[in-house]
């Protein structure tokens, strides 16, 4: 069996493709950045229609995870437009292959969609709201692979993934930009005084081990079609975040508000159900929210130990 990962080399690309291999898949990918460790590793733009159709009619492979997307809301705002090509358009690449070919997708998608509620945990048949560029383009993705599916069979596996985190995850986001700066601080190298954006944000983080393990089951157990929530079902603000991370190191650290890391249009709170996705598929989170820090910024002080 062949699996082609897009963003294979990125952050949840990493951990799919171990699983993929543990379970037999011959792997292939599509990354935007070069990889000369690996002949199966296409580099390129998938926004390139004719190289992305072309890749897939050399490689045939059996399923597609579609990783690959624009993941930061706040840069979507900057970038509103690249974002829905990157996110939206691309998938439609994606789904006119499969549709034409008879092979399986998965798109990766977004608890972001759900936008603001007032009651929790927030099931898939909640009403959707998307409030940014970013949570927009995963809607519209989401829509036009049911639609396809519904009318010609395709079969398109279908996620909202709420956060994830965890070692290898870039800097330009939370959790690993905490990390970052309080592993350089413990190394010296940083003043001891951190700049934090929206603390009060409250938000249900899962380990990335445990998403990407949904994500195999979600195509191999789940039912096409179907949105399923990936969540740990337990939700903290960013303040609750940073005091654990501050547990784990032996200094004080001056913490300054920085507005301009405030986003337009912010989730007051997300906290997700999974219980469809446990329900259809047996899958269970392994990694709670303490051991993915700790092990988040352990990643972190090894790079820095490094430099």
């Amino acid at each position: 069996m062949k699996a082609l990962i897009t963003g294979i080399n990125g952050f949840a690309g990493f951990y799919l493709k171990k699983i993929l291999k543990e379970n037999g898949y011959e792997i292939f990918g599509i990354d935007i950045k070069k990889d000369k460790n690996s002949k199966h590793i296409y580099t390129g733009d998938l926004n390139n229609r004719e190289f992305t159709l072309s890749v897939l009619d050399s490689v045939k492979p059996d399923i597609i995870y579609h990783l690959a997307a624009t993941t930061s809301v706040r840069r979507s705002w900057e970038i509103p437009f690249q974002t829905i090509q990157n996110n939206y358009i691309v998938s439609l690449i994606l789904m006119e292959w499969v549709k034409n070919n008879n092979k399986r997708l998965f798109i990766m998608g977004s608890g972001e969609i759900y936008g603001n509620k007032k009651n929790f945990p927030i099931k898939e048949n909640s009403t959707v709201n998307p409030l940014t560029p970013y949570s927009l383009s995963k809607y519209m993705g989401e829509k036009s692979a049911i639609f396809l599916a519904k009318n010609f069979g395709t079969k398109i596996f279908l996620s909202r993934a709420f956060n994830f985190t965890g070692p290898g995850q870039r800097d330009v986001f939370v959790i690993p930009a905490f990390s970052k700066q309080l592993a350089e601080m413990e190394a010296g190298i940083r003043e001891k005084i951190l700049k934090v954006g929206n603390l009060s944000a409250i938000r249900d983080f899962s380990d990335v081990r445990d998403t990407v393990k949904a994500i195999y089951l979600i195509t191999h157990k789940g039912k096409p079609a179907i949105p399923y929530n990936i969540a740990s079902g337990k939700s903290y603000s960013i303040k609750e975040i940073l005091t654990k991370l501050l547990k784990m190191v032996n200094f004080k650290v001056k913490i300054l508000e920085n507005r301009e890391e405030f986003r337009k249009n912010d989730i007051k709170k997300l906290e997700g159900s999974a219980e469809l996705l446990k329900r259809h598929t047996g899958w269970k989170p392994v990694y709670n929210l303490e051991k993915t820090l700790e092990d988040t910024l352990n990643f972190w002080r090894k790079k820095v130990s490094e430099r």
